[in-house]
Formats: C-alpha cells, structure tokens, sequence
C-alpha cells in the first residue's frame, strides 16, 4: 500500500512526525497550554477528578498537569503496534521519524564514507560502512534489541513514565544514538540491528501486515520500504546490502530465512511477559488497578526519582520491603521468564499432538504456528490495557467498536499469516520469475503460444 508512495512524499511525512516529536520533546521541559485542559473546572474528560486514586494505601495526591506524558503513553505509543499489523512494515519503516533520524548523515552529506578497492574498476571508492553479516551483532540482533526494548519498558516504570525531564532526555538521547550509527554505517543499520522498536515490528507484522505490500508477486525493482532516492523520472534504489536477507526489500522471505534464530524464540515467548508483565507491575506497586486505568502514572506530583528506593510492592494491604529500583526489574525478569517457560510448555503440547495427527507437518511450520498464536494472544493482551486510560473515557459504543477493530484486524492478520510456509513462498517466488522471463521471451514463444498472451 506505501510501496509506491513517491520518496519525496515520505520524506516529508517523515519530517512532519520527527518535527511533532521534537515539539513534543520540548513541551516536556516547558508546556504553558495542557495544565488548563486537566484543571478540575475546565471541563474537559482529563480533568482532575474527584475519585481518589490510592498508591500503597495514601491518597495520591494530583493537580492540573502538563499532558506531553499522559499524550505519548496513552495516545501515541498505543497507536503504533495495531498501525504495524494493519498496514504493514513498509509503512512503518517509510513513516518512522527514528527511522529518519539514523538516516539524516547520508541526506545532509555528513556519514562516514569507508575507502575499498573495486577489482572491476581498479579504482579505490569510498562506500557506506555495513556491519558484517558474520558478526556477532548481525547473528544475534533479534536478542539484543529484545534486551534494549526490555530495559528500555523497565525504565518506563522506574523513572520515565511521569517524569518529564527524564522522558525528554530519553528522547533526545535515543534520537542522537540513532543519527550517531546513521554516521558510522549506511542503509537502515539502525532499523536493522540496534532499534529497540524492531522487536516489535518483527513479532506484530512477520511475515506480512494485513495490507502489506507483496514482493515476490512479481519481482520488482523498488519494492516494499527499501532504500531509495528521488531522481527525475521516479524513485531510484539507494541499496547499500546493510542486511541480507534485508527485511525492507521482501519481508515475508526475511522472516522464513530468520525466524528460527538464536534468540528468535525467547523473543516472541518474553514479549508476552514483557506485555504482561509491564502493566501488572502497577498493580503488584500500587495494590489496584485505579492507579493505572486513572492515568495518574503519566503526572505523579511527587516524581519518579524521589520513589526508586522506597517500597516496590503492596500486595494484600501490605507493603514488601524491595526497594523500587529492585523489584520492577525483577518483576519484569519474572514475568519473561515465566511467558518463556509456559509459551515452551503449550509448544511442546502442540507439537505432540499434531505429529500424531498430522505427522507430515515439520517442526518449522509448528514453530510458525506458535510464534503467530503468540503474538496474537499478546497484541490483544497489549489492547486490554494500553490507551485503555483514555478510551475508558469515551462512549460505551465507541469503546466497543474500538476493542471489535483490535480483535478484528488482529484475527485477520493472523488468519492470513498462520497458514503461510516457506515452501509456498519459494514456490511463488520461482513462479513469477518464471512469467518475468516467459514475458522478456514472447516473440520467440509465439509459435508455441498459439496467439495468446503470457498473462492468458
């Protein structure tokens, strides 16, 4: 659906987003127009309310508040997985401002240009740095931006979720390591090996989002969200092979040939954790869900940092004496390993009794079945709770048609995902450069053809 949408048209979509990012990032360190619409008398659905919100006991105490916050959690970041599932990676790779700022060095004329020696030439060129598809960061990408993506949710709780200064911070610090490796290598190697968000596209979209484009049926020059450059007459490819097989060129051919590496099952098994864990933390902190489905996370009075060393949990009236700072990430730790162990237990169940009723389906296509089944248990488990402070605000009608397109676009993706295998893809594949070159040779055909076309 975006394979086609002109780069220059992207670029300014992405240019629109990064510059709504870095306003939002300033509105974190100064916001004069949001406290009005959270006054108790403004009138607004996010004003403060009456209805006490208790934290471990005590009545959390709240004023009118900046909502840079309470806007980025519960309205954007709750927006981007269904966006990913629905149309897709190519959409979101072409739209991302992250994605943007890793590649800011190569529009401004500022990345790092490595001298090598072309044998066909004989002259020595300087060409974009790409990390080795042997290195330790190429096998192992899937877990280490698993790793990145988990710190990162873990920070979320201890000190970024309501303290404005450090989310800003965060922003900009993320922002800057994205431009620094645009700097140092070429192509997408940030989207690629180091973004944190890249874990989630691989689990809600892999092999292909309900919209997404196909690059295999036929075979094109520019397909999907690869590298590429405006030039007169259209868009021409920018490729550097930054990543084979590259994602952005044939998703669905990335995920067959990557899916069952290092890590890869950890990833889609710990994620439900990381999902689950994540927000049952404000429960297993605060002791009710009235502090999370308030939204009164996003504004704490008190800040984020001053609470890192006092009582992590309050279970059963009771507070545990595990500092904060300990017991979210052994918290989030637990509930990863615990999604892991119990997502490995329904795979080895699955397995079981499929080979005595199927025995011709291999482990890989069962492998398949399960990382589908648990990323549309675990999107779904997300939508239960993300947004859920502002949409709890809306209609009861409004609210159902909202949870109805989330079960909807998820059962779909995964209706038309679950039944995919590398076989069908290859065969495809093979089927189309077949009529690619049958087309190339119709004249020399036409004897056996009989007066038809190729496409007949």
């Amino acid at each position: 659906m975006f394979a086609k949408a002109p780069e220059s048209r992207m670029i300014s979509v992405r240019l629109i987003l990064l510059g709504a990012w870095i306003v939002l990032i300033v509105s974190l360190f100064w916001d004069p127009v949001t406290p009005a619409l959270t006054q108790a008398d403004s009138g607004t659905p996010f004003r403060i309310k009456d209805t006490p919100v208790a934290v471990q006991g005590q009545i959390l105490p709240q004023k009118a508040y900046p909502m840079g916050a309470r806007m980025f959690w519960t309205m954007v970041v709750p927006c981007v997985p269904l966006f990913m599932m629905l149309f897709g990676h190519e959409a979101w790779r072409r739209i991302c401002p992250l994605s943007l700022s890793s590649r800011l060095p190569y529009y401004l004329g500022f990345q790092w240009l490595r001298k090598t020696f072309n044998r066909q030439t004989g002259q020595v060129e300087r060409k974009a740095a790409t990390i080795s598809q042997d290195s330790f960061i190429a096998r192992y990408h899937f877990p280490i931006q698993f790793l990145f993506l988990s710190s990162g949710v873990t920070a979320r709780l201890l000190v970024m979720n309501s303290d404005r200064s450090v989310l800003a911070f965060f922003f900009i610090g993320i922002i800057s390591a994205a431009i620094l490796v645009g700097i140092l290598y070429g192509g997408k190697s940030w989207c690629n090996y180091f973004c944190p968000i890249a874990t989630i596209q691989k689990i809600y979209i892999s092999p292909r989002g309900v919209l997404e484009s196909k690059a295999h049926t036929p075979k094109q020059t520019l397909s999907q969200s690869m590298c590429r450059t405006s030039a007169k007459g259209g868009d021409q490819s920018a490729c550097v092979a930054c990543r084979a097989p590259c994602p952005d060129i044939d998703l669905e051919r990335n995920y067959w040939e990557t899916y069952n590496r290092p890590g890869s099952r950890f990833a889609y098994y710990g994620y439900f954790g990381m999902v689950l864990g994540f927000y049952y933390y404000y429960y297993l902190y605060s002791g009710g869900w009235d502090y999370y489905f308030s939204g009164a996370w996003t504004h704490e009075e008190a800040g984020q940092l001053t609470q890192l060393l006092q009582p992590g949990f309050y279970v059963a009236g009771q507070s545990i004496p595990i500092p904060k700072i300990i017991a979210a990430p052994l918290s989030m730790a637990g509930f990863i390993l615990g999604a892991y162990l119990l997502w490995s237990l329904a795979e080895f169940i699955y397995k079981a009794i499929v080979r005595k009723l199927k025995p011709a389906l291999g482990n890989g296509q069962l492998d398949h079945h399960m990382r589908i089944l648990c990323a549309w248990v675990t999107i779904n488990t997300f939508y239960l709770f993300a947004g859920r402070p502002n949409i709890n605000l809306m209609p009861y009608w409004l609210q159902v048609a909202i949870n109805t397109f989330i079960v909807g676009v998820s059962t779909i993706w995964m209706a038309r995902n679950i039944v995919r295998n590398p076989r069908e893809h290859s065969e495809e594949s093979l089927a189309a450069a077949l009529r690619g070159r049958l087309k190339q040779s119709a004249e020399a055909i036409k004897d056996f053809t009989r007066g038809r076309s190729v496409d007949e």
